[in-house]
């Protein structure tokens, strides 16, 4: 004889549904009879199976279903309040991540290939039903030909975008992918991705600070430049680009993503005084000869203190929270190449005699100048 609950379990699991097993592991006293008995519970309809445990089955069912919403496995123990052993395990099986491609354009189609093949379930947005259809998304779980914001206002509200919801936002105009950004933007999604150039990107999050008081702390979690640098330039290329960053978020992966350096762009913008170390998604910022390098956190800290010589000119003396000047080694440079009066963020382009004459790159630049033109000079050396 099949088992229902067994039977509606493989079924959601096959449909890409979550499902919460409940089982009595624990019973004594009035509840004896009822260990071992099972129910599921879903998030969209009815819970299936009869715990036996009479008025209190449609509250164990109830907090079995928060406990499906919460992703996670637990034991809920009624002993204490029942005055009897009564524990029930609720073993939850989530449903795969969400990859929700908004924009059904020419990236769209292979990513939606690639997210199908990682074992997400991925739905296609676009409200142009020329572009959204079956015949261009077979391998989609979902296609909507439905208005933009609207619908994405909607699937953030009744709960469908989540913390394993992974959004792209690929649609055919940046104003586009700026309404549904403002939807999502304060939503716990664990991934929002947007195309865009470094400097279009930056201006339109600058534009929204200005315009509309977003405080530009917010647009550090999202992924814009979308996608890992690997040089992609065709729209296959950069799906994959894309899938391999979701990815990388998902299996929390050691890989840079492109929105990396907008973010310390942004950061470097914020900063213009700081008295502490730089640092900008996992590493940190050292401004050397009005460039940015990225140190990566896992090697010796080089902490850097920069100071606008407009409003500090050395010498200075930083505030007592700032700590005292020190002098930092850049790498591949000498221990004494250059001090944290010679950096600057506000001043990232400032001219070769504005800086001070020990400044490292300078520095190296002239003595590998002068050290070939000994070489090439001295008969001893040619030969």
């Amino acid at each position: 004889m099949t088992d229902p609950i067994l039977t509606a379990l493989l079924a959601s699991l096959d449909d890409k549904r979550g499902v919460a097993l409940v089982t009595v592991i624990a019973a004594a006293g009035p509840y004896q009879a009822s260990q071992g008995r099972r129910a599921l519970v879903w998030r969209d309809q009815p819970p299936l199976g009869d715990l036996g445990l009479g008025e209190l089955d449609a509250r164990v069912l109830t907090d079995a279903a928060a406990v499906l919403s919460g992703k996670q496995h637990r034991t809920l123990d009624y002993s204490q309040e029942m005055g009897a052993t009564l524990r029930v395990f609720v073993e939850v099986q989530r449903q795969p991540p969400h990859l929700v491609i908004v924009g059904a354009g020419h990236i769209a189609v292979p990513l939606a290939s690639l997210g199908s093949l990682c074992g997400f379930t991925v739905t296609v947005l676009d409200d142009r039903p020329q572009f959204a259809n079956r015949q261009r998304f077979a391998q989609a779980d979902q296609v909507l030909a439905a208005p933009l914001r609207e619908t994405v206002h909607a699937m953030v509200s009744d709960g469908r975008l989540d913390k394993d919801s992974y959004i792209v936002l690929v649609t055919r105009g940046h104003q586009y992918d700026i309404d549904c950004l403002l939807e999502v933007l304060d939503a716990p999604l664990a991934y929002i991705g947007m195309i865009g150039s470094q400097r279009r990107v930056s201006a339109v999050f600058q534009l929204l600070n200005q315009e509309q008081g977003i405080p530009p702390e917010k647009f550090s979690r999202i992924y814009a430049p979308i996608g890992l640098d690997i040089g992609a330039r065709t729209p296959a290329e950069i799906a994959v680009c894309i899938m391999a960053e979701i990815i990388n978020v998902l299996r929390s992966g050691p890989a840079r993503s492109l929105a990396a350096a907008r973010r310390v762009r942004d950061e470097q913008r914020r900063l213009r005084v700081t008295g502490r170390p730089v640092t900008v998604d996992g590493a940190s910022l050292l401004m050397l000869a009005g460039r940015a390098q990225i140190l990566p956190l896992d090697k010796p800290p080089r902490a850097c203190y920069a100071v606008d010589p407009q409003i500090c000119p050395p010498p200075f003396d930083p505030p007592p929270d700032f700590g005292s000047p020190r002098r930092e080694t850049a790498p591949g440079c000498p221990e004494t190449s250059f001090s944290s009066q010679e950096l600057s963020l506000t001043h990232p382009f400032r001219s070769l005699h504005e800086r001070s004459p020990l400044s490292c790159c300078v520095g190296v630049r002239s003595f590998l100048f002068l050290f070939s033109l000994f070489i090439f000079t001295t008969p001893s050396c040619r030969g």
